[in-house]
């Protein structure tokens, strides 16, 4: 993958999230436009690769969205690399969001498994090679204590 055109994604798992990730909620609509428009604005900057690191939240809605842009014309080009913490990540989830994660793998250009089982330091290390491998991050941050800090 080629840093410059490459982006990723990184912000709060769904409680961190004033407000439910629901569908029927204004706000989770709204966070959706604007995931929608950043992802749009670094496609035309010429950005063609996007990391998504598969965490529940924001990282799977960015994915998602992805996945969506593709379906467009135009958009085809753009490719979506999950970088998972390790095998089997996402299987001992709720069911909405452990399928959410499953689709994404499916579907997704390449998946890059950061470590093979679990290991204490596996989302640091899918955190540094995510930020390695990017020349961009899209986030949502407001400040809240955690791995996206």
């Amino acid at each position: 993958m080629e840093k410059l055109t490459t982006c990723c994604f990184s912000g709060y798992r769904p409680e961190k999230f004033g407000f439910p990730l629901n569908a029927s909620r204004m706000e989770y609509s709204l966070l959706l436009g604007y995931v929608n428009i950043y992802i749009l604005f670094s496609v035309e900057k010429g950005y063609t690769t996007f990391l998504c690191g598969m965490a529940q939240g924001f990282d799977i809605i960015c994915g998602e969205t992805v996945l969506r842009l593709k379906k467009h014309a135009g958009y085809e080009h753009i490719r979506l690399v999950c970088v998972v913490p390790y095998r089997g990540h996402g299987g001992q989830w709720a069911e909405e969001w452990r399928l959410r994660h499953q689709r994404l793998e499916a579907l997704a250009d390449e998946i890059v498994y950061v470590c093979e089982g679990y290991e204490r330091d596996c989302f640091l290390a899918r955190n540094r090679l995510m930020a390695d491998h990017a020349n961009r991050l899209i986030c949502y941050y407001d400040g809240k204590s955690g791995g996206t800090a």
